[in-house]
Order: C-alpha cells, then structure tokens, then sequence
C-alpha cells in the first residue's frame, strides 16, 4: 500500500512540474541553490519535499545539495562514515531521495563535497556535537590520519613554526614540524601536497559520482586554507600553509634543497608548488568524474575575496592565486570545470564592496573560456530588495565584450536574508516568492517564469577529448616529479602540446584535446622515454594509459627556482584575528556547525 501511494506521489509531483515547469521561452539559465549541511535542508524526507517546492516556487531548476560535510556523508552507499547529525532520520539516504524527487520535478541535483576540511573541534574536548570529542567512527580520516597519525600516515595540513597565526599549536605528535593544526574557525584541512591525502579525497568523488545518479559534481573548499593576511609596501605577504611533512620533502626533493628545509611562506616556489597541488587534485577528479560518467557536470565554489582582477592588475594578484592557491581561471583555461561558481558575497554597504561586486561579476563573465560560469550571490549578506539589484547587474552583458554569465547561484537556501538599506529583516520563506512574483517585493521579479538550464556543448556533442595517464618508474614506484609532454602527432605546426609534471602519485592528463594520435615524452634524470597513446583520443572519452619507464629514476629533476615576490614577515606584521576573520563575508558553512 505504502508502495503504491509513493508511486502516486511521484506520478503527481511529475504532472505538476509539467504544469508548473513548462519548457521556458526565455533566454536559458542556471538557477540554483546552495543548500548546505548546517541547517534544515535534506536530513528528512519533509525537508527534501520543501526545498523541491521552494525551488519550484523560486522559478530555479538546479538544486547544489551539501552530502559531504567534513569527511562524513549524507548518502548511505559512501566509502566513509555517515553524519554524525541528530536531526537526519536514521536509514535515510538524503541523497537518495532527493534525487529522485528532484527529478521527478525536472530539476537537476550537483552533489556538494568539502574537499580539503575534513573536521571541526578539539581533538581532545567532548562537546555537544561531538561526544566522542573526535569523530566516534574509528574509520572517520581524521581518526585515521589527523591530529593523532604519526609520520606519513598524517595528512594533515600545517602552517610554519615561526608562522603560526590564525592557528591553534598543538605537541608535535611525532612531526618534524611542530607548528600550528588547526584554524582559528575550527577547521582541520588535509595536505593536498600530501600524496595519499589526494587518492583519498579523489577516491570519495569517484565513488559518489559511480553509485548515484547526481546530475553534477560541485567541489567546495577545493583550495588551501585562508591565512592572516598582511598589506605592506611591495605587495602581500606568503602565507602560512602547506606544511605537511609529505609534502614538504616532495618540494625540496623537487627543488633540490637540503631533506630538512623549510621553505619560507613568500618563498615563490613554494607559492608555486602548493597551487600546483591544488591543480593536480583538481585535473584528476574531472578526469576521474568524465571517465565514470562523462554526462555529469564538475563545478566548483571559488573564491572572489576582496578586489578583483580589474581593479588588482590581473587574476594572479587576487587572493583567490597568491592567498588560497586557487588558480580557477586556469581551470577553466584548461577545461578543467564545466561550471564556475565564484562566490561573489559582497554586502551592499560601501561603495568599496559594490566595487569589489562590479568587478567580480565583470571578470565571470568575460572569462569562461567555452564553459559556462554562474555568478555565486550572498543573499543572506544583504535584503530581497539589495538582492534583487544584485540579479540585475550580474545578468546584464558585459559593457567591453557582451558576455553573459550562464546562471545564477544563491546562498543560501537557507539564509535568505538580513536586515539593510532600511529593509528589516523578512521571513525565510517569503524569498522564493520575492523572486518569481511581479508586486511582491519589486514591481518586477526577476525569475517570473522557468527556464532551461543551458545545454553544454562540449558533452552534448563533443568535438574534443581527454587524456588520463599514469606513470611509474622501474621499481613500481610512481614517477612523482617527471617532466612530460603531452604531445600530438602527425598534425600541424599548431598541434597541441601540453607540459606537466607528473603529480605525487604519477598521474598527468589534460582536457579539450583534438581527436587524434598522441605521444608522452616523459623526462626523468636519466634521459627521456616517449610512449605512444595505445588508442587515439575521442570526442567525449577519457583515453586512459599506464606507463612503466624503461630506466630507473635516479632522484629528481631540479627545478629552477621562482622568484620571491613577497618580502619577509614575521608575527607582529599579521593583521589581528578579528580584522581577518570580519574582512571578508564568511559563508555559514564556514562558521556554524560542526
């Protein structure tokens, strides 16, 4: 009986999107919401039946579902522990259910990961969230490889002992770098430098994408943490991050520096090598994620803090390149994101975050390199109506090229709102309405009616492939360090020709590649060794390759050093913690919950 009323439902909630969902004759659109962990959204079958109403009623068509807060899950079929939450009914797969109803309503469900943050507490303190003190499953990674792993089987990130700002300092626990663990918000953040940490974090994307019918992958906190930060004459200061044991031995092996060296935060090669990391993890989980299934989207939260490329002198002196080591307009560059998220969360209260707005949206939009890239809102920074002006100005084209942005996202589904620009604060719900209803809060809304979401050529019919390849030496070991050229054959002057260095666990690849034959050169200390792409790479496949060199590797290459560009530092030069902490609109995600 139970059965056949479920089945009803369905059938119903279908006719009813056809009735309310109608193909839309306006310009299509990402419309979205973020729907985080921290608060009501999908922990119960009645949340997920609210939020597909809200989203209905908002006239939006692509739900963006947090389903791994911190190294934990709100789906069943997971390779790690489920939430640890008191409000998710037991034996209910959120996920699960979400997209079958979502679906059923003809929208779209993009699974939301934290990539790097993978805790929030005292490892030794019990607290309401968290009776155990730290996560009660022995098989949480934070109980396998956090605070309390010693040696390589730690793959926590860490700052330099003499720079420990914005960090709590716990004991050693058997590192080499006895230095700050934890930020000041909370959160402990696996070492992308660390090799092991990244197949874990890959691993989990892989296994998420295999076993559920998401419509997308959307990667948060896919970035270094945010550090303290310093404005002296001659530019900003490095920061403090990436010090993980693991990593920091690759990068003087690398770089051919003494086994016990610290590089310094401004040290440009070091600036290098952590971005670097964070491309590699990137490139491989949109590899991993076509290869699975090459229809689901990969998008990403990026970061927008403080002014951007316009008003900075160009995207590398944003702090989304030299502070969090998050190079997303190369990712885009590169095909490595179907969809570009940047959290452009910018109050309206000055004209210095207007500014900050202007120039951001600006940047999104001129700057998608044949992908498509939606403008992230904070709505709950500001009031329907300042909003709603947001909407306005993020839509129209760019005044130097014409561009439009493919969507919009909004944060959050469930903080819609605050009090400003003498607008008092309104209730949640009434937001879905202030959006699609002519009169209800402006004379026009700005979502009167569905749309499409865009259709993305590359996957609808492909004209480019991939290349996926990983690389081990003689012994079996990968080749971390190896210099390679991706190289295509028999074609023009112009034929691509792509180098990389092979990353911690030996893999390079790449996006966007023209069908065709293909060659690695692959250069160690020994010379270089060229293999020929078994298959030629396809429109719309993943051309996979194992390689095993020839010759033994024989240490690394040395890579020249990168400039200093930032100057020395030390405690007193850091901004106070509060200044930092209130600089830049934070996220909920970022402060609340655990």
């Amino acid at each position: 009986m139970r059965r056949t009323f479920l089945a009803l439902l369905v059938c119903l909630v279908g006719l009813t999107a056809a009735l309310v969902h109608p193909a839309a004759s306006e310009h299509p659109e990402v419309r979205a919401f973020w729907v985080d962990a921290f608060n009501p959204g999908i922990k119960t079958a009645a949340q997920v039946d609210t939020l597909i109403e809200r989203v209905l009623q908002a006239n939006a068509n692509t739900i963006v579902a947090q389903v791994r807060r911190r190294g934990d899950s709100y789906y069943l079929n997971s390779i790690e522990p489920l939430v640890e939450d008191a409000t998710v009914t037991r034996g209910f797969d959120s996920l699960g259910y979400l997209i079958e109803r979502a679906h059923a309503a003809g929208l779209e469900v993009h699974a939301w990961i934290i990539a790097n943050a993978i805790f929030n507490g005292h490892p030794f303190i019990p607290t309401a969230a968290w009776p155990c003190a730290v996560p009660c499953s022995a098989d949480h990674v934070f109980n396998r490889h956090g605070f309390f792993a010693a040696g390589d089987e730690n793959w926590l990130t860490r700052t330099h002992p003499l720079y420990t700002a914005g960090t709590s300092v716990y004991p050693s626990n058997g590192s080499l770098i006895p230095a700050g663990w934890r930020l000041s918000d909370g959160n402990w953040y696996l070492d992308p430098g660390h090799p092991a940490a990244a197949e874990y974090t890959v691993n989990v994307a892989k296994h998420l994408v295999a076993t559920y019918d998401i419509d997308g992958l959307h990667l948060d906190r896919i970035r270094y943490p945010e550090m303290p930060i310093s404005r002296v004459v001659g530019g900003p200061i490095g920061f403090s991050t990436g010090y993980n044991d693991v990593s920091v031995r690759r990068f003087n092996q690398a770089y051919g520096r003494p086994a016990a060296a610290l590089p310094l935060p401004w040290d440009g090669s070091w600036s290098g090598w952590r971005r670097e990391q964070m491309n590699a993890l990137v490139r491989r989980i949109y590899l991993e994620t076509i290869a699975i299934k090459p229809h689901v989207k990969v998008s990403a939260s990026t970061i927008t803090f403080w002014r951007g490329p316009n008003v900075s002198g160009g995207f590398e002196n944003t702090e989304a390149y030299y502070r969090v080591f998050q190079d997303w307009n190369g990712w885009l560059r590169a095909g490595l994101l179907d969809l570009n998220i940047p959290m452009v969360y910018k109050p309206v209260t000055s004209g210095e975050n207007t500014a900050q707005f202007s120039d951001w949206a600006e940047f999104t939009k001129v700057h998608q390199y044949n992908r498509h890239s939606a403008v992230g809102l904070g709505v709950y920074l500001n009031s329907f109506e300042q909003s709603i002006g947001q909407i306005a100005e993020a839509r129209q084209p760019s005044p130097a090229t014409g561009a439009t942005p493919a969507g919009l996202a909004y944060y959050s589904f469930a903080t819609t709102n605050r009090a400003g620009g003498g607008a008092p604060m309104r209730p949640h719900a009434e937001f879905f309405r202030a959006l699609s209803e002519d009169g209800a809060y402006v004379a026009v809304a700005p979502n009167p009616a569905p749309v499409t979401i865009p259709a993305m050529p590359w996957k609808a019919a492909p004209r480019h492939g991939y290349l996926l390849g990983q690389i081990f030496d003689l012994a079996g070991h990968p080749a971390d360090g190896a210099v390679v050229t991706i190289r295509q054959l028999n074609a023009h002057a112009r034929a691509v020709a792509i180098e990389q260095t092979a990353d911690g666990n030996g893999y390079v690849g790449a996006a966007d590649l023209p069908p065709g034959a293909y060659q690695l050169a692959i250069r160690t200390p020994d010379g270089t060794e060229f293999f020929t792409v078994p298959s030629p790479v396809t429109p719309g496949v993943v051309s996979r390759l194992t390689i095993r060199l020839r010759s033994r590797k024989r240490g690394p290459i040395i890579r020249p050093a990168q400039r200093a560009v930032y100057g020395p530092m030390d405690e007193s030069d850091v901004s106070p913690l509060g200044h930092w902490r209130q600089r830049e609109p934070i996220p909920q995600d970022d402060t609340g919950g655990q």
